[in-house]
């Protein structure tokens, strides 16, 4: 095992370990031959930033958030997942993301602490590509819990994931210990259903094609509301990376 510490690009120091090769992490086979486009990362076109001012608490994460463009494609491709008659409650794509990291409720006067640590970080992070490829699921295929698009864990993604947990933990935030699984939430499926609901959905999963690159600009703080008809999201702040 590696011993010492590193700083990343933000300064923050951090142990230094091995890396690891999660278990359920999308496929690591060689990229498709499907054509892969290049687009920026930069949030949510069609929400305005909610007023962190007035509430006493909000329900907070750090995202990646998609271009519209992407959000339809990633729609389309999976397509054929939608139309199995799978039991599975399909995530809208207007709300497609890469979570960096769940907050859970933040009161209001820490709120500002937390932007100042994201745009620390973010100031001080280039702008780098990730590759999203590869349908999967948690915990297995075969009995899924959740349906995935998977995300590349690039070390340039592991490194800001780290930088932000690292720069939330001196601030009082719980450090996330598990295992990093980069990936954009597809579909939950219901309580309960047996393997048999899901005869199929591996091969399915695998025949579908669909690769692309992703230049990530900004990291966004988002603000998740809750109600019956199901968790809507709004932008609280996006921090840019370097250029």
């Amino acid at each position: 095992m590696w011993t010492g510490r590193w700083k990343g690009p933000s300064g923050f120091w951090h142990p230094l370990r091995p890396p690891q090769s999660p278990v359920g992490s999308p496929d690591p086979r060689d990229p498709r031959d499907s054509p892969k486009s290049l687009v920026r990362l930069r949030g949510f076109a069609s929400i305005s930033p909610s007023n962190s001012n007035s509430i006493s608490a909000m329900r907070l994460f750090i995202a990646l958030n998609l271009p519209e463009e992407e959000r339809r494609q990633i729609r389309e491709a999976a397509a054929p997942l939608r139309e199995a008659g799978l039991p599975v409650r399909w995530i809208e794509d207007d709300v497609y993301h890469l979570t960096l990291k769940f907050l859970g409720q933040v009161r209001s006067e820490t709120i500002p602490v937390v932007e100042r640590v994201v745009r620390r970080v973010a100031a001080s992070t280039r702008a780098f590509p990730i590759t999203v490829a590869g349908f999967g699921a948690f915990p297995t295929i075969r009995r899924p819990r959740v349906l995935w698009l998977g995300v590349e864990p690039t070390p340039a993604l592991r490194c800001l994931k780290q930088d932000l947990e690292w720069g939330l933990a001196t601030h009082g935030f719980e450090r996330e210990t598990q295992a990093f699984h980069p990936h954009i939430t597809l579909g939950r499926a219901g309580e309960g259903e047996g393997a048999g609901a899901f005869r199929g959905l591996d091969e399915l999963a695998a025949g579908l094609d669909y690769s692309s690159t992703l230049e990530v600009a900004t990291v966004d703080i988002m603000r998740s509301h809750i109600s019956k008809q199901g968790a809507r999201y709004s932008l609280l702040e996006s921090a840019p990376l370097k250029p």
